[in-house]
């Protein structure tokens, strides 16, 4: 599978899945935010890379399934 034969029913599928992981990941992230997590500690930092990745792929699977994405950029 390649980015461009992606339907627009199986980006949607995927966002959902991943919406568990990336609310639960935001809730850790803000959590040791507030706990006062060093920002360079390692595994703060970990858990700051993961967040930002999976909430990126998660915003582009939404923008892929959601209905009239034409392949385009998202006004």
């Amino acid at each position: 599978m390649k980015t461009k034969t992606l339907q627009q029913s199986e980006a949607a599928k995927i966002y959902v899945g991943l919406r568990p992981s990336v609310d639960y990941l935001h809730r850790l992230y803000k959590r040791m935010q507030a706990s006062g997590f060093a920002a360079d500690d390692p595994i703060y930092v970990s858990v700051r890379m993961t967040y930002e990745a999976i909430l990126a792929l998660s915003q582009e699977m939404h923008r892929r399934g959601c209905e009239g994405w034409g392949g385009g950029s998202v006004k």
